[in-house]
């Protein structure tokens, strides 16, 4: 049942990730479009937006010297894919996320060096992408707070 802050437009939109290369992750997206504009999500655009987004800042961070080294093995499509359906789930999309924990999905990174100085690097990307893109400072001060946020599960 809905929420009387739910509508459902034309269809549900529906996203389904089983596994990737070593069959290691598991995500699934399902969400109902929402008139809320108080989530993150929403004042952010939406999934249009955040597809968009993830876009442009993948294509800074494989142009970022100090950090493009740890996406020379990766598969982007699949990486943009689970990208786009995290970073949506932790801007409030109203949406089921499953799959491994921040620590888990990065401590290959960690292992082969990754460290603050490179997860800064990461954010200055992504407040670049959001700039660039025309969102409101509060707004990207807003998505800074969720991404500082996750700093401590991925590097410790």
């Amino acid at each position: 049942m809905l929420s009387k802050n739910q509508v459902i437009l034309d269809h549900e939109v529906h996203f389904t990730k089983t596994n990737d290369k070593a069959g290691l992750c598991n995500f699934n997206m399902k969400f109902t479009l929402s008139n809320n504009k108080h989530s993150l999500f929403e004042q952010l655009g939406g999934m249009q937006a955040v597809d968009v987004a993830v876009n442009v800042f993948y294509a800074h961070v494989i142009n970022d010297e100090r950090i493009s080294h740890f996406f020379r093995w990766v598969d982007m499509e699949t990486q943009s894919y689970k990208m786009k359906t995290f970073l949506a789930y932790a801007l409030g999309a109203p949406i089921n996320f499953s799959g491994k924990s921040l620590k888990e999905s990065h401590s290959h990174l960690v292992k082969a060096g990754l460290k603050d100085k490179h997860f800064d690097a990461v954010i200055e990307n992504l407040n670049a992408t959001l700039r660039e893109l025309g969102i409101a400072e509060e707004l990207i001060e807003q998505v800074g707070k969720i991404a500082e946020g996750t700093r401590e599960d991925i590097l410790r």
